[in-house]
């Protein structure tokens, strides 16, 4: 057909809105670090900011220690004279933890031995009954949540709720490194205000986060993350522990949430969903959607084809016909 000034406009037009449309319609993919599949590593991700964690696990195990009369079978004692320091409860598992132990004490309570493999996320609902005061909590009085790798010497992950001297979140890590190499030892403190909340470690590929929420079901909020093995979990410790002779402690845990990728010893109570907003541990990634207008634009762009090489063909018609 012939190629003059206003089909030519015409062409570039509708070109035009069909590139923008396609090019808009193309899934777009956030290319934050979060994990090893986006190719980045941990130490792009600055340390006050959350990478990305997945909403939906394949597996779930919930256990709730509301009206237990005895330990779970698939749960153990662990520390010194745990079944002496608790007490079950319709309200939950209590804890005692009397004054008068010389030094610190090591962490007393509960753990389960069972794997954990891949990408996880575990959750431990507290009540802090009654606190040491800040001259009485020696090196540290408070209750724990903690998780150890399959593999050989110490490495674990450890979240905290310690009066040290005052109310504070406290993280910790220990890897062992190779024969004769010193290991990594990570620790940092928060600010904590309430006497009930949750304390949340979650796994994104090679990267270990901690979170604590404060109340009920306060907001969880993004403490620290740091490098971490991609290595099965194999064991899961809850409990408390006291920071001198003076130093006493009364607590309750009300349940434990754990959801991964996968949980092969572990009763499965469902398959596991997204929490609401304010159970995410971070940021969720916003879908892509496709607005109306891009779907206007494409058919108005080809509209604007068809009918340019409809009215260029008539007119070349009439023009050999004449």
């Amino acid at each position: 057909m012939p190629i003059n000034q206003t089909n030519l406009f015409a062409l570039k037009a509708s070109l035009v809105c069909l590139v923008l449309g396609l090019a808009l319609l193309i899934p777009q993919h956030d290319t934050a670090a979060q994990d090893g599949k986006t190719g980045k590593k941990t130490a792009d991700v600055p340390k006050d900011e959350a990478p990305k964690h997945k909403d939906k696990y394949t597996q779930e195990y919930k256990h709730s220690f509301k009206g237990d009369t005895d330990l779970d079978p698939l749960f153990h004692w662990h520390g010194e004279e745990p079944q002496g320091c608790t007490e079950f409860d319709p309200s939950g598992l209590l804890l005692h933890l009397p004054d008068g132990h010389p030094g610190k004490r090591m962490g007393t309570g509960i753990g389960i031995n069972t794997p954990i493999k891949g990408d996880f996320e575990i959750t431990l609902r507290y009540d802090m009954i009654k606190e040491p005061t800040p001259a009485e909590a020696g090196q540290g009085t408070g209750i724990f949540l903690w998780v150890d790798i399959d593999k050989k010497g110490l490495n674990r992950g450890y979240v905290s709720r310690v009066t040290k001297p005052g109310k504070q979140f406290g993280i910790w890590s220990h890897l062992a490194r190779g024969e004769g190499q010193k290991p990594v030892d990570v620790t940092r403190t928060f600010p904590a205000n309430d006497s009930s909340g949750r304390l949340r470690i979650v796994r994104t590929g090679a990267t270990l986060c901690y979170y604590a929420s404060e109340g009920a079901n306060g907001e969880f909020k993004f403490l620290y993350h740091h490098s971490f093995p991609t290595d099965e979990i194999d064991a899961v410790r809850w409990g408390g522990t006291t920071g001198g002779p003076k130093a006493s402690l009364e607590a309750r845990f009300v349940d434990l949430d754990i959801r991964a990728d996968d949980l092969p010893n572990l009763p499965k109570n469902k398959v596991a969903q997204s929490g609401k907003q304010e159970d995410a541990p971070g940021p969720a990634a916003t879908p892509r959607r496709t607005f109306p207008w891009l779907i206007v634009a494409l058919a108005a762009g080809a509209f604007i084809v068809l009918a340019v090489t409809f009215v260029g063909g008539l007119v070349l018609y009439m023009k050999r016909k004449s």
